[in-house]
C-alpha cells in the first residue's frame, strides 16, 4: 500500500484541459454519423463562428494533395487557420493543430477563451461591400450583404453551378473564347480570384469583381491585358465543360 502511494506521488504531473471527442449523431437506423466539419465548427466554437470559419479556409483542414492546409505568406494552419505565435502552447498541449480537426478545433477554443472572436482576421475585417447596378438608373449601389469572389459572381449572375463553387482556384476553365458576362480566372492570390468580365476593350478586359485585394471591396474598372500570365483561364455558364 506504502509503495503504491509512493508510486503515484512520484508520478502525478500537471496536464493541460483536455477536451473530450465530439459527440455522435444518431441515425434513426440506429446507427451512428461522424458529426459533420460544419457541425464540429459549432459544437466547439459556435454558430457564430460558422462565417468566419468558411472565411479564413473554407472549412478545409487539408489541401488538395492532403497536406495541411497552411497560409503560405501567414503561416496559419488548417481549418481554423492557428497563427504561429500560439504554436508553443499547441506544443505544450500535445495538440496536433496540422494532422487533427478536432485538435485544431480544441486549440481554436483556448484561443477564443483567451482572446475573443477579434483574434481572427476574418471576424474583424469589415464586410464585404457589394454593388450592383440599377436596372432603372444605371447607377452602381453598394450594400453590405457580404460575398467572397466567387459567392459575388454567383449572386451577380444569379447562377448555381457546381462546377463554380468553393476555392477560386479549384474552378476549373471550360472556355477558350471569352465573352462580355463571362468569367476570367486568375492566380492573383493563393486561393485563386475570379472576375466577371465586364468589358472587352482593345486587348484588355475591364472587370466587375470582389475582394480583389482582400479588403472586400467590389471594384468594377480594373484592365488586365488579354496576354497577362495572371490569366489561368475562362469560365462561362453558357456552353458546356469542355472536358466533356
Amino acid at each position: 500500500m506504502l509503495s503504491t502511494l509512493i508510486g503515484l506521488l512520484f508520478t502525478t504531473t500537471v496536464t493541460y484541459e483536455k477536451y473530450e471527442e465530439p459527440p455522435q449523431i444518431a441515425l434513426e437506423a440506429g446507427q451512428f454519423e461522424p458529426l459533420t466539419i460544419e457541425e464540429k465548427v459549432v459544437l466547439y466554437l459556435g454558430e457564430e463562428m460558422l462565417p468566419v470559419i468558411e472565411c479564413e479556409s473554407h472549412f478545409r483542414q487539408f489541401d488538395e494533395s492532403g497536406d495541411p492546409l497552411i497560409n503560405p505568406l501567414s503561416g496559419t494552419v488548417g481549418i481554423t487557420q492557428i497563427h504561429p505565435v500560439w504554436f508553443p502552447e499547441v506544443r505544450e498541449r500535445n495538440l496536433d493543430i496540422w494532422g487533427s480537426v478536432d485538435d485544431n478545433l480544441r486549440m481554436a477554443k483556448i484561443i477564443m477563451e483567451k482572446q475573443g472572436k477579434e483574434a481572427w482576421e476574418c471576424y474583424t475585417k469589415p464586410k464585404y461591400q457589394v454593388v450592383v447596378e440599377n436596372a432603372n438608373t444605371g447607377q452602381i449601389e453598394a450594400n453590405n450583404e457580404g460575398y467572397s469572389c466567387v459567392e459575388y459572381v454567383q449572386s451577380k449572375l444569379g447562377v448555381a453551378d457546381g462546377a463554380f463553387m468553393g476555392d477560386a482556384h479549384t474552378i476549373q476553365p471550360n472556355t477558350d473564347s471569352p465573352e462580355v458576362g463571362d468569367v476570367l480566372l486568375t492566380n492573383e492570390s493563393p486561393w485563386g480570384h475570379v472576375a466577371i468580365i465586364h468589358d472587352i476593350q482593345d486587348k484588355f478586359y475591364i472587370l466587375d469583381e470582389s475582394n480583389v485585394n482582400g479588403d472586400g471591396k467590389v471594384t468594377i474598372g480594373r484592365k488586365i491585358a488579354a496576354d497577362s500570365d495572371k490569366i489561368r483561364g475562362y469560365f462561362t455558364f453558357d456552353t458546356p465543360d469542355l472536358s466533356g
